[in-house]
């Protein structure tokens, strides 16, 4: 059967290529055009956008310690917002998270835009759970937020 699958696969390719109008290969080339350019990506994976940088550095001083997620949250928050939530409280939330996942590593890009890139990151255990990364529009692409969908597994009878 596949091979019967394969051949008639074959024989629509063959047989479709040389009836292509020429408007249609001009279509089909302004298609290709419209298509929004893809970020550029650094060496490491990371888009390189205000959000991609702002993600790569969030990652590092996660794996970095208290130290340095002090340090990234210092210069990436404005300081309003540690009104609302303060710096002890987000320093809490890291530390719980940190026991929780340990170290964490770029698993692959989802999407990304200049202002959000959405990630799946692997944690210690090789889990990979889903992030997104947001910055401000304007200089100096101050941190949005920072989510991670939780993934469970699902429980059920399957009949």
């Amino acid at each position: 059967m596949r091979s019967w699958m394969l051949v008639a696969v074959t024989l629509v390719t063959v047989l479709s290529a040389p009836c292509l109008s020429s408007r249609a290969a001009l279509a089909a080339d302004a298609a290709k055009d419209a298509q929004p350019a893809a970020a550029p990506v650094a060496k490491d994976g990371w888009p390189d956008t205000p959000a991609g940088r702002t993600a790569r550095d969030w990652v590092a001083a996660f794996n970095g310690g208290e130290k340095a997620m002090e340090t990234f949250l210092s210069a990436h928050v404005p300081a309003a917002e540690f009104k609302k939530r303060s710096m002890g409280e987000r320093m809490e939330t890291y530390r719980t998270n940190r026991d929780r996942f340990g170290k964490l590593t770029l698993g692959s890009i989802t999407s990304s835009t200049p202002t959000e890139v959405e990630a799946s990151i692997i944690d210690e255990d090789m889990n990979a759970m889903p992030y997104t990364f947001t910055v401000q529009k304007d200089e100096p692409h101050w941190m949005v937020s920072v989510t991670r969908k939780e993934m469970r597994p699902h429980f059920g009878f399957h009949h």
